[in-house]
């Protein structure tokens, strides 16, 4: 049977392998360039044209060829889905910062309570960080959520 036995909403991808089904994740980007991969492993297209097609080098395209050989599909999907960032923020400093928010800047909005952090507490995170840990935290409506209602931002 075909590699491409069914598409489901172009994200999952379906193998049967000796009566085995496999279930795959895949973007759109990684399911064109799995195409695109098979016609270069099936010789009925060149590497420079495929570059072209993917937008990308001739020697990404080697490497591409060279994982799908190795691994399958499995050397075509992306190894960092469903792992964490490395630029994430540690949970002690979290937690530490919506503890001096609570206590010191309940009434503060994200902007100022961010600056107050790093003037008083040296916590350097972003106003984007804070708000969402406010909001976690119940500290902080969303605009959204506080649209209409006559009570200030902050719970």
């Amino acid at each position: 049977m075909s590699l491409f036995s069914k598409v489901k909403m172009s994200y999952f991808m379906i193998q049967y392998d000796a009566m085995k089904r496999i279930i795959y994740n895949m973007s759109q980007q990684e399911i064109k360039r799995l195409e695109v991969v098979q016609k270069l492993v099936e010789l009925d297209t060149r590497q420079a044209k495929a570059a072209e097609v993917l937008g990308i080098s001739v020697r990404q395209i080697q490497r591409l060829i060279k994982a799908y050989q190795k691994e399958g599909v499995d050397g075509l999907i992306s190894k960092k889905r469903g792992k964490r960032s490395n630029h994430r923020v540690s949970e002690s400093i979290c937690e530490m910062a919506v503890f001096c928010i609570r206590n010191n800047y309940h009434d503060f909005g994200p902007t100022l309570a961010s600056e107050k952090l790093l003037e008083r507490h040296n916590i350097k995170l972003s106003v984007e960080t804070v708000r969402k840990l406010m909001i976690e935290a119940g500290i902080w409506l969303p605009k959204a959520k506080h649209q209409g209602l006559d009570v200030p931002y902050w719970t």
